[in-house]
């Protein structure tokens, strides 16, 4: 772009750097929605929805906010299904006396009983579950594929 000192000539390389700027603005609303839209469907791919041990699946949304976009997992049990429910021989027990006392009962060496969320029965574990890591591996992947999706972006704004 050529500009000429003077008067005009800033008010032409205003307008110009105006233009630009809300196109920067438009770029970067659709990469925060796309890499929000690629977000969303890896943890539809990967987040169990069904039951899994006893433990309920959660739902996937995705939100707009002030700050951009939100992909959510919710759910009671989706703690326990993104990091697993610990393992024998951990060396960090709950308080037994306190966990007894509600029917649960906790072995250190052997295993332990819970109440199962699906039926109400009485359940033995020895190892716990093993974390599904829904969010972990989501976020992972999302990291790989972000470059591309921000690089299609731009193209498609600026070519």
């Amino acid at each position: 772009m050529n500009v000429v000192l003077g008067h005009s000539g800033i008010k032409s390389l205003i307008s110009f750097f105006m233009i630009q700027s809300q196109k920067l603005e438009n770029v970067i609303n659709t990469i925060e929605k796309r890499l929000a839209e690629q977000g969303y469907q890896l943890m539809i791919q990967n987040a169990p929805t069904m039951d899994i041990d006893g433990n309920i699946g959660g739902t996937v949304g995705m939100e707009q906010n002030v700050n951009g976009y939100s992909v959510t997992y919710s759910g009671h049990d989706v703690a326990y299904i993104e990091f697993g429910t610990g393992i024998v021989g951990s060396g960090n027990y709950p308080d037994t006396e306190a966990l007894t006392g509600n029917g649960w009962l906790y072995g250190t060496k052997r295993g332990w009983y819970y109440l199962s969320k699906r039926d109400g029965s009485k359940r033995f574990s020895r190892g716990g579950m093993l974390p599904e890591k829904p969010l972990y591996d989501s976020f992972t992947e999302l990291e790989r594929t972000a470059y591309n999706i921000i690089n299609e972006v731009l193209n498609e704004k600026f070519s």
